[in-house]
């Protein structure tokens, strides 16, 4: 499946300086447009690399909560638990058959 590597926490907010906010964008976007894109012909994979020593901060916590319950609205997943989150793979190819 492809998939992108391009919502990195280490260029974005240490290389770019992007506002915590905008990477939490940049996630939310990247989210949508991809689910608009992929099918069951075609499914995709969105890679999020986060470090907690970066985004994991209180300060840029808010902002990454806000881009995972857009995530968990969209796909009607609890965030609550991590384990579901991480078995996405799971999750699509149970609902796309």
């Amino acid at each position: 499946m492809p998939h992108s590597q391009e919502i990195n926490d280490i260029p974005s907010i240490v290389a770019r300086h992007d506002s915590h906010a905008a990477f939490a964008d940049m996630i939310i976007d990247q989210f949508d447009e991809m689910l608009e894109q992929a099918n069951e012909d075609c499914p995709l994979v969105l890679g999020i690399a986060l470090h907690p020593y970066i985004v994991g901060q209180p300060f840029r916590l808010r902002h990454l909560r806000r881009a995972l319950q857009h995530i968990s609205e969209v796909l009607s997943l609890p965030i609550s638990k991590l384990r579901v989150i991480l078995d996405l793979p799971t999750y699509y190819t149970r609902r796309c058959g």
